[in-house]
C-alpha cells in the first residue's frame, strides 16, 4: 500500500517543488542579469553624461578665458589711451606753467646773479640761460 499509494504521492510532492525551486532559481537568474545590464547601462550613461558635462565645462572655461583676454585687451587699450591723454595734458600744463612762471625766474635770476657778480646781466644771456633750464627741467 505504502509503495503503490503514498511513494508516488510523495514522490510527485518532491518533483513539484523540485520544479518549482529550479523554476525560482531560474527567475532569481534572469533577474540578477537583468539587474547586471542595467547597472552596465547607468553605469555607461552615467559615464557618458560626466563626459559630456567635463566637455561643457571645459568650453565654458575656455571661453571664459577668451572673453577675460578680449577684456583685458581693451582694458589695456583704454589704460593706454588714458594714460597718454593724462601724460600730454600733464606736459602742455607743465610748459604753460614755465612759459608763466619765465618772468618771474628771469627777475630771481637776474637778482641773484647781480648779488653775487655786483653787476646786472645781460638781459638776452639772462633769459636765454632760464628758457634752456626751464626746458631742462621737464
Amino acid at each position: 500500500l505504502l509503495a503503490k499509494w503514498a511513494l508516488p504521492r510523495i514522490q510527485s510532492v518532491l518533483d513539484r517543488r523540485d520544479a518549482q525551486v529550479k523554476a525560482d532559481l531560474d527567475a532569481a537568474q534572469a533577474a540578477k542579469s537583468a539587474a547586471q545590464e542595467a547597472k552596465r547601462a547607468y553605469e555607461k550613461d552615467h559615464s557618458q553624461a560626466r563626459d559630456k558635462a567635463n566637455a561643457l565645462i571645459a568650453a565654458a572655461q575656455s571661453a571664459i578665458g577668451t572673453m577675460m583676454a578680449t577684456e583685458q585687451t581693451a582694458l589695456d587699450a583704454k589704460l593706454d589711451d588714458e594714460m597718454n591723454h593724462l601724460q600730454a595734458t600733464i606736459t602742455g600744463r607743465m610748459a604753460s606753467f614755465s612759459l608763466a612762471m619765465e618772468p618771474e625766474v628771469n627777475a630771481v635770476a637776474s637778482l641773484i646773479v647781480s648779488t653775487l657778480t655786483g653787476t646786472k646781466p645781460d638781459d638776452a644771456t639772462l633769459k636765454n640761460s632760464v628758457k634752456l633750464a626751464l626746458q631742462d627741467a621737464h
